[in-house]
């Protein structure tokens, strides 16, 4: 994701943040301006010799000095109706989106239900329900321990844990990554009570080249079951993020 398609994508909270920052600066420089002001109307009435100053003469005098903080106030305002105005747009599309693909996919249940016959679409419900039934039916249960797969730096392990460990492992590193901002790949096998590999300390994941060149916030992780060719039933722990190098964000 290249930083014309990233700052496209995060639009509006850019533009809040530069609006709060904006109030921020204006109330400072208001601040400042009015120091000044004063200041000015000081120097004006010794030179003018009187105690005091009309209303349209420290109007005049004053201005001046509130120029920048106006400036930095209204585009602040600009900065958060804009942020408001694209939050919208963003809804809107996606509303509309969601329509649209709503429409297409009862048009086409519609179809099929023609082509194959009344009861179609509850048949297919069901089979699809079963199937899923069929899925959580087959997994061990939660603190069962079972055979888990995880591939990296050229190196894939076969190791025994309960699913509780797996996921606590998978909660703890990305804990440190929203703590520290960067985790690395041997981190991960450490939670998970595996040795580190050769590489697995320059690889990992990162939160400014994950989410500028690959789009995460978090590290997910999926776990898909298979059976290996002895017939064993295995986890595979799956990384739609792959680790990648921490230094120049290629992957490994």
């Amino acid at each position: 994701m290249n930083i014309g398609k990233w700052i496209k994508r995060n639009g509006s909270t850019i533009l809040t943040c530069l609006g709060a920052g904006g109030m921020i600066a204006t109330m400072a420089l208001t601040v400042k301006a009015t120091l000044k002001a004063r200041n000015a109307c000081l120097d004006a009435r010794i030179e003018k010799d009187r105690d005091d100053l009309t209303k349209a003469e420290i109007i005049r005098i004053s201005i001046p000095a509130f120029i920048p903080p106006i400036a930095v106030g209204t585009g602040s305002l600009i900065c958060i109706f804009g942020a408001n105005a694209l939050s919208r747009r963003q809804q809107a599309a996606l509303a509309s989106a969601y329509t649209a693909l709503a429409s297409a996919f009862e048009g086409y249940r519609g179809k099929v239900e023609t082509l194959c016959g009344l009861g179609t679409n509850a048949a297919i419900d069901k089979a699809i329900e079963q199937e899923n039934q069929d899925i959580l039916d087959d997994r061990p249960p939660w603190d069962e321990v079972q055979t888990f797969y995880l591939d990296g730096c050229d190196k894939p392990a076969f190791f025994e844990r309960t699913m509780e460990q797996v996921m606590q492992a998978e909660y703890h590193i990305n804990r440190n990554f929203q703590l520290k901002g960067q985790v690395t790949f041997n981190e991960f096998r450490e939670w998970l009570g595996l040795p580190p590999v050769e590489g697995g300390d320059v690889i990992g994941w990162d939160d400014y080249i994950g989410e500028v060149a690959f789009g995460y916030r978090w590290i997910d992780f999926n776990h898909r079951y298979f059976e290996t060719d002895d017939g064993l039933m295995v986890c595979s722990i799956d990384m739609p993020f792959e680790p990648h190098s921490l230094k120049d964000g290629e992957p490994f």
